[in-house]
């Protein structure tokens, strides 16, 4: 009776709760307590609110059988309990006519040997999540047992649709905002990520000290390969020097598309002369590593180094266009130093 009161007393007070994942951990371990099953899980929507996933598994142990349950909204599960809005018993998959088809193809990964309740969890008229609960240690479920679970479900099920939506809704935030920094051709951050790390830099390097540098690189003839081989290849030629920079500089060094075809690397704690070799080791790379027919694809780079070159971003960036404008204008396929302007 303790650990059916202790369920009842959270069911009562969940709102006070802020956080999805603690409201499915508390809630799952009480109830599997509460009622003395073997394994219990919270099945909810993910992000995409396309698939009902675990979201909280008792015990946590990989022995749980239903500790990667997952059910689509196609599962003739979900169409009945989002149908019907109530419990529904494992032994009722067997017999009613609704889940023929479950019967006829086989449950896939679902264990239903090991299931003896879905609770559904009911918000605004809506299916939100799932309680799904195992065998007892001893014994069958009981009507104490199945009034209790619906009470608990009735209680908690509009808190935690709340967090769900909240936690929902800043994820996708989440993911917006690092996708509005993510170039989508090459999958580099963008020039916006570029301005943001640079000044993040600048004022690191202002404060402790030390150097930094900026490489800003573009293809030659990029209109001429351009107008040989389309559009659809050109943005695989992208895509390709994309990779090869970032495989070509350390996990501490960042690339980024800068826009067009030019791209830009910063380079932390790091030399003039270190960034030329840097320069130089990403240049010979594709030149070995890009192959077209009839154009022999290579960059042009221009580099320059915090603070000698420039103490503003923008002061640094120029002076890194201007190497590299004078690469281009030197034959290209070369590296060129600010400094040496």
């Amino acid at each position: 009776m303790k650990e059916r009161q202790k369920l009842s007393d959270f069911a009562s007070k969940i709102y006070d709760v802020f956080s999805l994942q603690e409201q499915g951990k508390t809630l799952v371990t009480l109830v599997t307590k509460a009622t003395g099953c073997k394994h219990a899980c919270l099945l909810f929507l993910d992000v995409y609110g396309e698939d009902f996933t675990t979201l909280f598994c008792q015990p946590r142990s990989k022995n749980n059988p239903l500790s990667h349950l997952r059910l689509s909204r196609q599962n003739p599960i979900i169409k009945h309990l989002g149908r019907e809005k109530k419990l529904l018993a494992g032994e009722s998959l067997a017999t009613l006519p609704s889940f023929r088809s479950l019967r006829e193809k086989g449950a896939g990964k679902i264990k239903l040997d090991e299931i003896e309740l879905f609770l559904p969890l009911i918000s605004r008229h809506r299916l939100i999540g799932i309680l799904v609960l195992g065998k007892k240690q001893s014994g069958s479920y009981s009507p104490e047992d199945f009034s209790l679970l619906t009470d608990v479900a009735d209680q908690v099920a509009v808190s935690m649709e709340k967090e769900y939506l909240r936690e929902q809704l800043a994820q996708l935030y989440a993911e917006a905002a690092e996708k509005a920094r993510v170039d989508e051709l090459t999958g580099l951050f963008n020039r916006r990520s570029l301005n943001e790390v640079m000044a993040s830099e600048i004022s690191r390097y202002s404060r402790y000290g030390g150097v930094f540098s900026l490489i800003i690189l573009d293809l030659d003839l990029f209109k001429a390969y351009n107008d040989t081989y389309g559009h659809l290849a050109g943005d695989e030629l992208l895509r390709q020097i994309g990779g090869i920079t970032r495989k070509a500089i350390r996990n501490s060094d960042q690339a980024f598309r800068y826009g067009g075809d030019e791209f830009a690397i910063l380079l932390p704690n790091t030399s003039t002369n270190a960034a030329t070799q840097v320069a130089e080791r990403v240049r010979k790379q594709v030149v070995s590593k890009v192959i077209a027919d009839d154009i022999q694809v290579t960059i042009s780079l221009g580099l320059a180094t915090w603070p000698g070159d420039g103490r503003e971003a923008n002061e640094l960036i120029a002076a890194a266009d201007a190497a590299l404008y004078y690469a281009k204008q030197n034959g290209g396929n070369q590296s060129y130093r600010a400094a040496n302007l």
